[in-house]
């Protein structure tokens, strides 16, 4: 990804006047940053957070869930038009996860904030054209890099699959670099990390990774689209269900036990599953 936020910025110990202003500088944020953010939060910092709890701490599954459903309605824009982004019910939900392990809690200081950003970087149309050759170039390579990644993991090679994460990284970034709008980067953008918890079961990890693939596969389609401008809404549902297989595998045992997510087949339309209850869910079938 183009944008990472450190743990600590993502934490209990961000500053609440820095929800609208890019943390790098105090600038007032776009969109497209508080999108980054949203999603780091959501599918990278989640399973760090919960994989603190011990097994003694009970896990508030609603708050999971429902992390879920404001990631999709403040993130995951599927409507004739972007929607202005107010992360508020996202990050006063992870709180209430992290507050149990006091997840980053020491304050961390930013450049002096920029005022609110409350008229930067609306993103007020979707993107309307088709892929660029440039662009298609750059995707299809990102594809080769995470396919033959997660075809590592299935043939329970992981040293070899670690050693390909990077590129799978790499690539992304790459095809995000050649975005032309704010709203291109927010479509072209996934997240990613490889990571996959030591005592998942096997046959767990093999499921979810398959229907990451067939995911990531249906989130290509949709943005090649035949050569037509990409198809948003199938974009966005395939890119959700593919990072919530990547965060549901770095899970550890006492998170899946109580982890509760939302998955979304249309973008109102969803069943409440565990990590299990997803692998078991084949890759694609996204009806918006």
């Amino acid at each position: 990804m183009l944008l990472r936020f450190p743990q600590e910025q993502l934490g209990l110990g961000r500053p609440s006047n820095t929800v609208y202003t890019d943390p790098r500088d105090g600038s007032p944020a776009t969109e497209y940053v508080r999108f980054i953010e949203a999603q780091q939060l959501l599918w990278e910092m989640l399973p760090t957070v919960l994989n603190l709890y011990t097994p003694s701490q009970t896990i508030n599954a609603v708050a999971c869930e429902n992390l879920c459903k404001f990631g999709i309605n403040y993130v995951v824009k599927a409507g004739p038009s972007y929607q202005w982004f107010h992360p508020t019910y996202v990050w006063d939900i992870a709180r209430d996860l992290m507050q149990p392990v006091q997840f980053m809690a020491t304050p961390i200081a930013l450049a002096p904030a920029a005022g609110t950003g409350d008229a930067a970087g609306q993103l007020n149309t979707l993107p309307h054209e088709p892929m660029t050759e440039e662009q298609s170039s750059a995707l299809d390579a990102h594809a080769v890099a995470h396919d033959a990644q997660a075809q590592a993991v299935l043939a329970g090679d992981l040293a070899t699959a670690a050693a390909l994460a990077p590129a799978v990284v790499q690539t992304l970034d790459a095809f995000v670099a050649t975005a032309r709008n704010l709203a291109e980067q927010q479509l072209f953008d996934l997240i990613f990390t490889g990571e996959i918890s030591a005592d998942l079961d096997q046959a767990e990890l093999v499921d979810q990774t398959e229907g990451l693939m067939v995911d990531h596969m249906a989130w290509h389609r949709a943005l090649m689209n035949g050569g037509e401008p990409p198809d948003v809404p199938l974009v966005q549902l395939a890119g959700f269900s593919h990072n919530m297989r990547h965060a549901g595998r770095a899970f550890n045992a006492h998170a899946r036990k109580q982890w509760r997510g939302r998955h979304y087949l249309t973008t109102y339309q969803y069943a409440t599953v565990t990590t299990a209850e997803l692998a078991a869910i084949p890759g694609g079938g996204f009806r918006p």
